[in-house]
């Protein structure tokens, strides 16, 4: 299934697992892009201030040469989240105030392979010994959600409107994995206990990471 076909489908799906007593009044279905990828979800109204929403984001892109701890590694970022959210629209018109959870994989790839000498951990390998090293960043699978923005498909008259949301994840201090590849030292107790010493180092450096900033925009289609 391709992802379009996938996001789709989540909307279908959120649409028709939601009470038909609950579409009395208002429902929408929206797409956008931001900093969670590209996305799809749907809206219903419960109350005239209180509308539930959820959806489905997916996010992936790759960065050259992002340093960690000295060394430079080509990065990827792939998150694949499901969401569900409240929305409170306390003047009953666009302004929203969301609280809400994000869940579902948040990692970001790394790839090194030094072409010189390399400090890992306390000590200096030379390329050779090291190979390539892997890791990865994973930032806590359940990440709740604070937000603010401006979204009226629920109290407008026109079919189509346009909306913004910005707000904050709360992913936790990420938790980090390396290792060494295709050196020749790959299986020394000596790289292992340095590449073990650098993941301590690269956590401390992150450890204040525990945030990410979410904004999206994009269209809203009423029913």
């Amino acid at each position: 299934m391709s992802r379009f076909s996938l996001l789709a489908a989540t909307a279908a799906l959120a649409i028709a697992a939601a009470p038909q007593a609950v579409f009395a009044e208002a429902k929408s279905v929206d797409a956008g892009i931001g900093t969670t990828g590209i996305g799809v979800n749907a809206s219903a109204k419960l109350l005239p201030w209180v509308a539930v929403r959820g959806g489905y984001n997916y996010l992936q892109f790759e960065l050259d040469e992002m340093e960690y701890d000295g060394i430079e590694y080509d990065t990827e970022i792939d998150f694949s989240t499901f969401g569900g959210f409240v929305d409170i629209h306390p003047f009953r018109n666009g302004f929203t105030l969301t609280g809400g959870v994000y869940q579902g994989n948040k990692e970001v790839m790394l790839d090194a392979t030094p072409d010189e000498p390399v400090e890992i951990g306390n000590l200096t390998f030379t390329p050779e010994q090291v190979g390539t090293l892997i890791g990865t960043v994973a930032l806590e699978d359940t990440a709740p959600y604070l937000g603010i923005g401006w979204d009226g498909a629920l109290y407008s008259e026109s079919m189509i409107n346009f909306w913004v949301r910005a707000g904050v994840m709360f992913t936790g201090s990420p938790e980090i994995a390396l290792d060494a590849s295709g050196g020749i030292l790959t299986d020394d107790p000596v790289l292992q206990a340095e590449i073990q010493r650098e993941v301590e180092n690269l956590e401390e450096e992150v450890d204040d990471y525990e945030y990410y900033p979410v904004i999206n925009l994009g269209v809203a289609f009423r029913f």
